[in-house]
């Protein structure tokens, strides 16, 4: 791995890990950590009840059906399968090539061959001891060894990248930052100007004992495979300072409003009127 390209497979710095009672597939209780925005997607529920050895692994998470960006296309830096099976519903200008044209387009050999055989436990069952990747290992046996099975890069007896957790305890010893800022949502009625506290990802890094000499940038994926890119610059110099820009006098129809203002602003932020 190198260090001008640190893409961590699987750098997971917070994870919480929840009691999980496992069951056999027949029974109900085996429940997936994965999909939280998917409440109602019977898909993912399937595999850890036919599975459930995967519960709160790698393997309980979109990727295992899903396909991220097309190699060779303007996709292909879209590393996470949640963006690139968003872009069905959330079209993005800037890709041009490789953009998916239909829900089959987001799926993986494992995903298609699932979704082929009746998209059931049953059809789990039925594709168990083929090869749906093609890499000589069946899904069966690259489940059990927690790999992939759609995926001919992921195969048994490679090593995992490493993973080191930050407990909860660990995570509040840091040194506390707060921030002052005008949240954008993009999918939400309203913006919210409101102050955030955390710690900052420099920290949390050095704590779990990365060495950010020569790093040019990272790439942060969240449990359920949704990433992000942070550059170098990003992640080492201060967020900068928020303005504060008050609520026009001149908006009477509070339906036309678009911003939530808080009642008073932190000292030391100046409003921009």
């Amino acid at each position: 791995m190198k260090k001008n390209a640190i893409s961590m497979a699987v750098l997971i710095l917070v994870f919480f890990l929840s009691l999980i009672m496992f069951a056999q597939p027949s029974q109900k209780k085996v429940q997936s950590r994965a999909y939280a925005g998917h409440e109602s997607d019977r898909d993912i529920q399937n595999f850890v009840r036919q599975y459930p050895k995967t519960v709160g692994t790698r393997l309980d998470d979109c990727q295992t059906c899903h396909r991220s960006g097309v190699a060779g296309t303007d996709t292909e830096r879209e590393y996470s399968p949640c963006g690139y099976c968003h872009l069905l519903q959330y079209p993005n200008a800037r890709f041009k090539t490789g953009v998916p044209a239909r829900f089959e387009d987001t799926l993986n050999a494992y995903g298609i061959e699932y979704k082929r055989n009746g998209r059931t436990s049953e059809a789990l069952a039925a594709i168990a001891r083929l090869d749906s990747d093609g890499d000589g290992s069946t899904n069966s046996d690259e489940i059990a060894a927690l790999r992939y099975p759609g995926d001919s890069a992921s195969k048994p007896k490679q090593p995992l990248a490493p993973i080191v957790t930050l407990t909860w305890d660990q995570i509040q010893k840091l040194p506390r930052q707060n921030q002052f800022l005008l949240m954008n949502t993009t999918s939400e009625p309203f913006d919210d100007y409101a102050g955030y506290a955390g710690v900052t990802m420099k920290d949390l890094l050095q704590k779990a004992g990365v060495d950010l000499n020569g790093v040019t940038g990272i790439t942060v994926f969240a449990p359920d495979g949704f990433s992000s890119d942070c550059s170098i610059e990003d992640i080492s110099n201060s967020y900068p300072k928020a303005s504060f820009y008050a609520e026009p006098g001149t908006i009477t129809d509070k339906e036309k409003t678009i911003v939530h203002y808080p009642d008073s602003i932190p000292a030391g932020i100046l409003d921009g009127k």
